[in-house]
């Protein structure tokens, strides 16, 4: 099953850079790829409102390996109506909130999972800087990536083994505990 995991949730094949990244939950796909007749400004302004809403803090979770890959999925589905529902993630580099002067901040995280929650960041908010971030992410071709039902209930069965908060709160051990 560890050979599995590993292969199945190999967060290299998320983001082109490398390890780590960020990854931030994208809503609708659409959100961030919009659509073939959008121009660049106006994707870069339907991503900037619709993937990175103002509210002063945009969630994202660093991701160093499959082990924390498969715990932030966990972790994002344990807030929502199923653990086995797919998600959408952009992954967001070091270099490329670098690039655009933004600003993290650790913060807990609000999710069932404790590990992911250890590795949940607050991106600090400002409009202009998000702009820039928006379009440097389209220039560099960055995708979102999906994570299927199908690797969802292989990441589920994972969760189970392990004991994870995320699907039993009442457990007295977990691995996912940092």
């Amino acid at each position: 099953m560890a050979a599995l995991f590993e292969e199945e949730f190999d967060a290299s094949t998320l983001a082109s850079g490398g390890h780590p990244f960020y990854v931030r939950k994208i809503d609708r796909r659409r959100h961030w790829r919009g659509d073939e007749t959008m121009s660049v400004d106006d994707r870069v302004k339907t991503a900037a409102t619709q993937v990175f809403p103002s509210d002063g803090k945009i969630s994202v979770f660093l991701v160093a390996n499959a082990y924390d890959l498969i715990r932030v999925a966990i972790g994002l589905n344990s807030v929502g109506p199923s653990l086995n529902e797919k998600l959408e993630l952009l992954c967001i580099t070091p270099d490329d909130l670098k690039h655009a002067c933004l600003q993290l901040e650790q913060s807990p995280g609000d999710t069932k999972c404790l590990h992911a929650n250890s590795l949940h960041y607050d991106i600090l908010d400002d409009r202009d800087a998000i702009d820039c971030l928006v379009r440097l992410l389209i220039s560099r071709d960055h995708k979102d990536r999906r994570l299927t039902k199908g690797k969802m209930k292989l990441a589920v069965e994972v969760a189970i083994k392990t004991g994870c908060h995320a699907i039993d709160s009442s457990a007295c051990s977990c691995q996912c505990e940092t």
